[in-house]
């Protein structure tokens, strides 16, 4: 096994840090049957079909499932604000939640599109490790037509917006599609040199400062200041890889809408958008930490692009490229993400070259680390970002051939990750494959306990069938 762990780090360290990995991403998740390449929806008698629903939407109200009328195996869940009427276009914003959550993001975001006047809607069929690739244009297409057949949408201000591996596919459909006006990629960036960039285009990217994709974000914010009419902004919030705060997320919309002023199009939250300018130079007269105020002078860009920011700010803004300390703050956050990559690099290694006992003592070492110290941040991104390393690792040919080698990988993504019942299910298909049917079926219920609920998921894993009758398998996951 040494050999080919040893062969498989260089082949596998050279594939990760690869543009092709980072779209390998969007396919990687949860397992699916091959026989069912779009999950099924469990619940089929609670979809309305097009001619019960056309006319009657309730406003104020998340509808979980709405079947795509010209192509009914993918449905999606939508909100529409309060003040909902049809005689006018409504800027929309298409969600992607990596697990077909639709609703997730509907719910957490309802009050935001209430405020701001916007349509949510999520797909309930897009999501990670889908195993037919080609399957993800289909979902896209069918999802904007319906909504554009159903709704009156303001064709200018149509936006995409994801989490993790639903960033991703947010960002591949946003950046091709030039009816697209802009992206809101939550937890995933992209780079520009390889993508089709347009003049005009909006990218909003979030992340929380303990999520392991801080880093891809902060290189595409970087990467995209050489690029002249494209307006782009980074948010950070303090957590981790996960769906934004509200806060952080009303921000977002913000930043959509003073793009749209720039651009001349219907903005009727403008006076949204001007009081948060006010809310934030308030917050600059009583701010004489220079890191902080330069924090929020780089929020305040896009309210200067827009026009609705006061003269003495527009010119402060304009002088941050020629500021002495802002290159110092520039030059020092550069060096801290390469020294973080740099242990990134190593650590994936560490995965072949060190027992688990050596990780165990690793994890224990980032836990007790001071919380009030930079290096914590650091630690939680570090630990995150080995889990996704070695889930990425279980998904590959070697990872799943190799018995002592998933072994190992399963032990260390419980200690990196115990909170992820991701590791559960596949030390329990591994089990179940060993004929372990005790510890497949505790595990199952670990995964019960850790919130897992891929019921679909479940049913289709042949290794289950003999277990599914059990008195001891999990209710909640039948």
């Amino acid at each position: 096994m040494r050999l080919i762990g040893s062969a498989f780090t260089v082949v596998f360290v050279q594939l990760f840090f690869s543009a092709v990995l980072f779209l390998f991403i969007i396919f990687t998740g949860c397992n699916l049957s091959k026989d069912n390449p779009i999950e099924k929806i469990n619940k089929a008698d609670s979809l309305r079909s097009a001619t019960q629903i056309k006319n009657d939407f309730p406003s104020d109200s998340v509808i979980e499932n709405i079947l795509c009328e010209k192509n009914n195996q993918f449905s999606y869940a939508v909100f529409l604000p309060k003040n909902y009427q049809g005689n006018k276009g409504w800027p929309v914003i298409l969600f992607f939640d990596p697990h077909a959550a639709g609703d997730l993001p509907l719910k957490k975001y309802r009050s935001i599109a209430n405020e701001f006047g916007f349509i949510l809607a999520g797909s309930n069929s897009s999501k990670n490790n889908l195993n037919t690739p080609g399957i993800y244009p289909e979902i896209y297409k069918a999802l904007r037509a319906d909504i554009q057949q159903k709704f009156n949408v303001e064709n200018n201000r149509i936006y995409l917006a994801g989490f993790s591996g639903g960033a991703r596919v947010a960002l591949s459909f946003g950046l091709a599609d030039t009816s697209i006006a802009g992206v809101i990629a939550n937890s995933a960036g992209f780079d520009p040199a390889s993508s089709p960039m347009r003049e005009g285009f909006a990218f909003c990217g979030i992340a929380g400062d303990e999520d392991f994709n801080l880093l891809e974000q902060r290189r595409t914010e970087k990467n995209l200041l050489p690029y002249q009419g494209i307006f782009h902004q980074l948010m950070e919030f303090n957590g981790k890889h996960e769906w934004a705060p509200e806060e952080q997320m009303r921000d977002a919309f913000v930043f959509l809408g003073c793009v749209a002023l720039t651009k001349k199009f219907p903005t009727p939250e403008k006076e949204i958008i001007i009081n948060r300018c006010q809310t934030l130079e308030n917050e600059l007269k009583n701010t004489t930490d220079k890191k902080l105020r330069l924090k929020i002078l780089q929020r305040t860009a896009c309210f200067k692009q827009a026009g609705v920011c006061s003269v003495g700010i527009q010119k402060e803004i304009e002088g941050l490229n020629n500021s002495v300390f802002n290159k110092k703050i520039v030059e020092e956050e550069e060096k801290a993400d390469a020294e973080e990559t740099t242990l990134q690099n190593n650590l994936t290694q560490k995965i072949f070259s060190e027992n688990v006992t050596w990780w165990q003592k690793t994890v224990t070492k980032w836990q007790s680390a001071d919380k009030n110290k930079p290096e914590h941040k650091l630690n939680c991104r570090l630990q995150s970002y080995m889990s996704m390393v070695v889930y990425l690792i279980l998904q590959s040919p070697e990872g799943k051939k190799e018995v002592l080698l998933r072994e190992k990988l399963l032990a260390i993504y419980e200690l990196v990750d115990p909170e992820n019942p991701e590791w559960a299910y596949q030390k329990a298909v591994l089990r179940a494959q060993q004929n372990n049917r005790a510890e497949a079926l505790q595990l199952l219920n670990e995964c019960a306990r850790l919130n897992f609920n891929d019921k679909m998921r479940v049913a289709n894993q042949a290794e289950f069938s003999l277990l599914f009758n059990d008195s001891s398998f999990p209710s909640s996951l039948k």
